[in-house]
């Protein structure tokens, strides 16, 4: 994760705000003797806290964790899928 100072922050909130929404890559944002902060898009935000929510309940969890690991069992390659469609 890249971090900048805090006045390097200020000096470009504008363009820094900017660039976490496109690049959907979060910042630090460290001071001197201070704490630390990080910013980042408000969608990720968003996905984060419902993620965390979903895998804050332990059935909830196993039943994702079940549901991904079919899903790369199901899983075909561009290649296979490009020869399917060709027939």
């Amino acid at each position: 994760m890249e971090t900048i100072s805090y006045t390097d922050a200020r000096n470009h909130l504008k363009e820094l705000i900017d660039r976490v929404g496109t690049d959907h890559t979060p910042v630090r944002i460290e001071r001197r003797g201070g704490s630390a902060a990080v910013i980042m898009a408000e969608e990720d935000y968003t996905g984060l806290q419902e993620t965390l929510y979903l895998l804050g309940n332990p059935a909830n969890a196993e039943r994702l964790r079940q549901a991904r690991a079919r899903g790369e069992e199901d899983a075909v390659s561009l290649e296979d899928a490009k020869e399917r469609l060709a027939r």
